[in-house]
């Protein structure tokens, strides 16, 4: 298995096991991570979540063009499209105050920002980002009232974990620390609505835990 899928499934062992999900979902989640892996040159863009109702996981597979949201059935094991979403998308998480689904979306130019959606398709908030920034790997508090995300700058490639008002509509974002020296984050999951767990790869591909408060 290649090393950069093997740390995908760990991240999803990790995000999964913070659902409560029991080991048989747990394993077919994980499956479904490392087999979803798209043609040479297409980046694996699944992260799956337990869905609201704990009857499915959802993931976004890899492809060309606009990307399918699927939801498989932890019973039957069928597949079923909820909705697509544009090329150059991630689905990060599930907002389990609101249950909808986390995105960073495609612009079209190559940029990301966030993005929440129902279930069914339908934008419940595009998170605005400023000019020359991208924003990426965002998880909501438990009480869906905080975001917390990276904001990285076209410019100087330096990344920042940040922390926003889900219910504002200013771009505005407060920076909680600055990546340097080549970190990589991998997950954010909140701990209470005070903290979040910071998961990510040290330059020297150490791997790095941190609990931040927001």
């Amino acid at each position: 298995m290649p090393c950069d899928s093997l740390r995908r499934a760990l991240l999803v062992v990790v995000s999964l096991l913070a659902t409560g999900c029991d080991a048989e979902h747990l394993l077919l989640a994980k499956r479904i991570e490392v087999t979803s892996l798209g043609p040479a040159g297409v980046v694996d863009q699944s992260s799956p979540v337990i869905a609201p109702d704990g009857r499915s996981v959802i993931y976004l597979k890899p492809g060309p063009g606009a990307l399918p949201v699927i939801a498989r059935d932890l019973t039957t094991r069928s597949d079923v499209t909820l909705f697509t979403v544009p090329a150059n998308s991630n689905l990060w998480t599930l907002n389990y105050h609101t249950g909808h689904l986390i995105f960073s979306a495609g612009n079209g130019s190559g940029g990301r920002h966030i993005v929440e959606y129902s279930l069914s398709g339908s934008v419940v908030q595009d998170f605005t980002v400023p000019a020359g920034y991208q924003d990426y790997n965002a998880c909501a508090s438990p009480d869906g009232k905080t975001l917390a995300f990276v904001r990285i700058s076209d410019a100087t490639q330096v990344g920042q974990i940040c922390v926003r008002d889900m219910g504002s509509t200013s771009s505005t974002a407060q920076p909680l620390w600055t990546l340097i020296n080549g970190e990589k984050i991998l997950s954010m999951r909140w701990l209470d609505n005070a903290r979040f767990l910071v998961s990510g790869w040290t330059a020297s591909n150490a791997l790095e835990n941190v609990i931040q408060d927001a």
